[in-house]
């Protein structure tokens, strides 16, 4: 009997244990990468991705600093970590928490994580080395990577310079050390140093050596404008294509400047940096926008919130570009009549370089003048903005081609603007900046 009662207690804590295992393999868990947290006031040596700008600041004794170098680290998982991974876990990385809805392992022990980086979501791919990881990847980045902060960083005396991205004459990489390295730093065609394709070997609290990779030849292959929160302040970055003859220009914010201030602009060879810092707790948005002329015909906003004086984050942003010249071209080069009195014409032809030739005339028994502009579309009014307009007073005389009397009124400003009238037909609003209340009224012949 006691013999029973023995056997049975072995096999219900048997029991137990088994259901206390397979309980414990439904139990949601969250995995954090091998480097959550690192101090950039008192960086380990080792090698990290940077971002920075290559424009050294050299003291008086000849010591040499790269300033707000940005310091990230490549989120990496220990095997047990990745392999341990089922749906309804939870992945740490530099972008948030990712919620594991699916997860499918390869016969190459590839993970892909809510369809993998070619799905939009994410994948952990197996690096064999002395000590095994795994390391993660999307399709946006390349690598998943954790932003550690902004510091200021010595140069060492011997620092060395690998450059596979901007070769020498011979199509070879440039190697330099010391005062070479920071030389040929100045000298970068694109000073903008990013985590993609940089990194730095930093000993005993300086860098000792800057490693930058092949980059895309194409400007299209680089992220046009990059943020990032430098000692509570927020700094953009643009690049600059060299053979754009247009301009960036980042908000004054004196329109509204009770939260943040536009504390510096300066434009370096192949990128321009705005930087804002904060005046007062709050929320706000700032814009950089690509102006082509008189007009804006793309613009990135970043909504920003200040707390303790500082922006602690960017929380929202929005984006907004022109149609393509070729998608507006047979819309904006239709033909047109003036509403009222069918009288006065409309002429629109598409220039080579960007926008439009516009001419109004009208006869002597309408006013009798001449309206030459040129018309850019405008993405902040959705309008079709002219300038460099001019009126001519139409000359009382019969030769066909007589030349156009004296300008009455030079650099006029102003705008065209699309509506849809009630009947469906497109008509174009003219609105002269000299004289608001002149409104001149055409409508596209159907």
């Amino acid at each position: 009997m006691k013999k029973f009662s023995l056997w049975c207690l072995i096999l219900v804590l048997s029991l137990v244990c088994f259901a206390a295992t397979a309980e414990g393999n439904t139990e949601k868990q969250t995995v954090v990468p091998e480097i959550l947290v690192l101090d950039v006031s008192a960086i380990p040596d080792g090698t990290y991705p940077a971002s920075f700008i290559a424009d050294p600041v050299t003291d008086a004794d000849g010591n040499a600093t790269l300033e707000y170098v940005t310091i990230f680290t490549v989120d990496t998982y220990t095997v047990q970590a990745a392999e341990s991974l089922k749906a309804g876990d939870s992945l740490v990385t530099g972008d948030g928490v990712l919620e594991i809805e699916s997860l499918d392992t390869d016969e190459n022990r590839v993970i892909a994580i809510n369809g993998g980086w070619e799905q939009g979501g994410l994948t952990l791919m197996p690096v064999q080395e002395q000590e095994p990881y795994y390391v993660s990847m999307t399709g946006e980045t390349g690598y998943c990577y954790t932003e550690h902060g902004t510091v200021d960083l010595k140069l060492a005396e011997d620092v060395q310079f690998v450059d596979y991205a901007e070769l020498d004459p011979d199509g070879n990489d440039r190697r330099t050390q010391g005062a070479e390295t920071i030389e040929l730093l100045r000298q970068s065609k694109n000073p903008v140093f990013t985590r993609e394709y940089c990194q730095v070997l930093i000993r005993d609290g300086r860098i000792a050596e800057i490693d930058r990779m092949p980059m895309p030849e194409s400007s299209e292959g680089l992220r046009k404008i990059m943020g990032r929160i430098i000692e509570g302040k927020y700094e953009l970055w643009v690049m600059l294509d060299p053979d754009d003859t247009g301009i960036w220009m980042a908000d004054t914010m004196e329109q509204d400047p009770s939260v943040v201030r536009l504390e510096s602009t300066k434009y370096l060879e192949g990128v321009m940096i705005a930087r804002y810092a904060p005046v007062a707790d709050g929320e706000v948005s700032v814009h950089v926008r690509h102006m082509n002329g008189s007009v804006s015909d793309e613009i990135h906003g970043f909504d920003l919130r200040i707390v303790d004086g500082k922006v602690q984050e960017v929380f929202g942003g929005s984006y907004t570009q022109a149609p393509a010249p070729d998608e507006l071209d047979s819309v904006i080069r239709g033909e047109w009549l003036e509403v009222e009195t069918q009288f006065t014409q409309m002429t629109i032809t598409r220039r080579e370089d960007h926008g439009w030739n516009l001419e109004i005339i009208s006869p002597a028994t309408h006013g009798a003048y001449i309206m030459q502009a040129v018309a850019d579309y405008d993405c902040e009014t959705n309008a079709l903005v002219y300038d460099q307009g001019t009126f001519y007073d139409v000359p009382i005389t019969a030769e066909e081609n007589a030349d156009l009397g004296d300008p009455v009124a030079t650099e006029v400003s102003g705008q065209l603007s699309f509506e849809i009238s009630t009947d469906g037909a497109l008509q174009l609003h003219w609105y002269n900046s000299l004289s608001p209340d002149t409104l001149t009224v055409f409508e596209q012949v159907k």
